[in-house]
This record gives C-alpha cells, sequence and structure tokens, in this order.
C-alpha cells in the first residue's frame, strides 16, 4: 500500500474535515516531510485519547525505559474534555469469567480489589482478593482492556450489588501524546511543535524529505 497509516481505529479516525478542507490541506503541505526524532532514530510516537491531565510513564508499565515517553502534566483545564471523568459498574461475575476464559483460572468470588498505583496515581498492577486467595496482574495489558475500563487511571469507590462501582479519568493507555490534552493546548495558542515537545520529552522534529 502507498501509506503508513489510514483512517480507522486501527490508526486515528478521521471524520471532522472532508479531506480538501483547506485547514486540512494547509496542515499537510506545512508539515509534509516532518518526522519526530529522539537521538537521530525515528521515535515510537504512541497516543491515546485523552490522559485525564497527566500521562503515563512507559517505564513504569513495562519496565523498559524510553526517555520521551515519560509522565507529564497537562497544565490545562480538562474538566469539560470528553472522557475527562467517568463511572463503571464492574461485575464480579465478569471478573470471574475473565480468570476461567483468558487466563484458564478458577477462583471464586472476588470480595475485594487493590491497585498497585505510579506516576499521578496512574494504575499500575491490580489485585484481586476472593475469599481464600489473592492474584496481582498488570493492569493496562489484559484486564483493562478485557473489562473495558476506560483507562488505567481509576478507583472501587464503593459497591452496588455484585458489582464493584469505579470512578475514573482520561480515556486509553495514557502513553505519549492526549489527543484531547493536545486539543486543549493548542487552544491555548500552542502551536504543533510545542505540543509535541511537550508531550515527547528530547524530541526534535526534522524534515526528511518535501
Amino acid at each position: 500500500l502507498p501509506y503508513d497509516v489510514d483512517a480507522t481505529t486501527d490508526y486515528q479516525v478521521f471524520t471532522t474535515f472532508a479531506l480538501d478542507h483547506p485547514k486540512v490541506v494547509r496542515a499537510v503541505e506545512e508539515t509534509r516531510g516532518e518526522v519526530l526524532t529522539y537521538k537521530g532514530g525515528l521515535i515510537y510516537a504512541m497516543f491515546h485519547s485523552n490522559s485525564g491531565g497527566c500521562t503515563a510513564n512507559f517505564g513504569e508499565i513495562t519496565g523498559l525505559k524510553i526517555p520521551y515517553l515519560t509522565s507529564v502534566r497537562e497544565n490545562c483545564n480538562m474538566a469539560t474534555l470528553k472522557w475527562s471523568h467517568w463511572n463503571k459498574n464492574l461485575s464480579k461475575e465478569r471478573i470471574k469469567n475473565f480468570f476461567k476464559g483468558v487466563l484458564g483460572l478458577n477462583i471464586s468470588q472476588v470480595e475485594d480489589i487493590e491497585i498497585k498505583r505510579g506516576t499521578c496515581g496512574r494504575g499500575l498492577l491490580i489485585t484481586l482478593k476472593t475469599d481464600g486467595e489473592s492474584v496481582t496482574l498488570p493492569l493496562s495489558i489484559y484486564f483493562r482492556l478485557e473489562m473495558r475500563i476506560p483507562s488505567d487511571w481509576f478507583f472501587v469507590i464503593g459497591k452496588s450489588g455484585s458489582s464493584f462501582v469505579l470512578a475514573g479519568k482520561g480515556f486509553g493507555h495514557g502513553l505519549g501524546m492526549s489527543q484531547w490534552g493536545a486539543f486543549c493546548l493548542a487552544n491555548r495558542g500552542w502551536d504543533y511543535k510545542k505540543i509535541l515537545k511537550f508531550y515527547y520529552k528530547g524530541a526534535n522534529i526534522k524534515r526528511i524529505y518535501r
């Protein structure tokens, strides 16, 4: 294929403007051939929907330190932006089915949840406690996605019948650039170069072709 990304959820959905909209054409022309680099190499420019106000640290999640994927606090009013705050009921039965179907483990009813937190309070490990044992898992890799929890930055604020009540911030894995955060910063007058350098610390913008 003559392209590296498309306008689907595999990469980045794009439905806001027509492709020939003057703003789109100008943005493409002005940034044509530009890439983000770190120490001469292309970076892994991860991004997500909404950080909730503070991005995640790649090293805390994976154990592999990538200097340009560290945590940053967005000095921006995120409260009115989509997915800045959310609530969710998490069924105990769904957790039990996750263990059996995904991990091949039969556990009794989960009675309590504990979360080990990293930068900004984002969750790193989740411990699920039953009446006789406990199981600890990485929060971001399988559990959050399988349970369809919007982000790893959440708190258990109570119980409702056979469910845990969660309250959280943000949407997505939290690594790299927050799209809604970038939107907020752009509305404050930041240009794309300042925004990218804010999220990807130490990275540089380089033009490799025109």
